[in-house]
């Protein structure tokens, strides 16, 4: 069984989050705080799937996502799923997110005032 551990700290930006709206125009725009959290989590995946290939990635079959985070206090813990099931897919990780079959995630403690976030990702295929 292959598994991938990501450790990733910085700022967490939920789904919730994810989009801003112009008060001029009424158009939405995507967050440029979600667009740098997307980004980092992309860069930690590849660098903790190393960089000499053979990769056993992308996982091919079913896999099951565990996310444990130190969050802010206010934070959803459920905001944060797809944001990283997409930077797992977008870094290769996965052919696709609906091979995902089973997501846990659990708040491990909160972060206090400028302490980042944390966030530990294991991705085990089954």
């Amino acid at each position: 069984m292959s598994e991938l551990r990501v450790r990733y700290s910085g700022r967490v930006v939920g789904e919730n989050r994810r989009l801003n709206y112009s008060r001029k125009t009424g158009r939405a725009h995507l967050n440029p705080a979600y667009r740098i959290f997307k980004r980092s989590l992309f860069l930690e995946v590849r660098r903790s799937m190393g960089t000499r290939p053979p990769w056993p990635y992308p996982f091919k079959g079913q896999v099951e996502l565990e996310i444990r985070g130190k969050l802010h206090p206010k934070a959803d813990v459920d905001n944060c799923i797809k944001p990283v099931q997409d930077a797992l897919q977008e870094a290769g990780a996965i052919l696709n997110d609906n091979q995902i079959r089973k997501t846990s995630s659990e708040r491990i403690g909160n972060s206090r005032g400028g302490e980042a976030s944390l966030l530990a990702l294991v991705l085990r295929e089954v």
